[in-house]
């Protein structure tokens, strides 16, 4: 089921997550290695372009749905900043 996938790969990525939004990381390629895993496993939920299962999962499980609505703004506003900082790995770090 959709439900359990969305909930197992956030249990998986909750505590990078928030370690991407502290400045204490000592190495860029600690960070960017973080931010790739994080954003390639919500790439992976392609079952969240389907609007009827995001409403469903809102009335169902509020706590999941904010959680899922953070981690896609982190992946989004980390994405736009990293593309910004390096313009020549646009492509690569673009959400797909």
């Amino acid at each position: 089921m959709i439900y359990n996938k969305v909930k197992e790969e956030l249990e998986a990525v909750e505590h990078i997550i928030q370690s991407l939004c502290m400045d204490d990381y000592k190495s860029p390629d600690a960070y960017f290695s973080n931010f790739e895993f994080v954003q390639n496993r919500y790439v992976s939920l392609s079952d969240l372009a389907n609007v009827s299962f995001l409403e469903w999962l809102a009335e169902r499980d509020s706590k999941l749905y904010l959680s899922l609505v953070r981690w896609a703004t982190t992946v989004s506003a980390i994405g736009g900043c990293i593309a910004n900082l390096y313009p020549e790995d646009k492509e690569h770090i673009a959400m797909h």
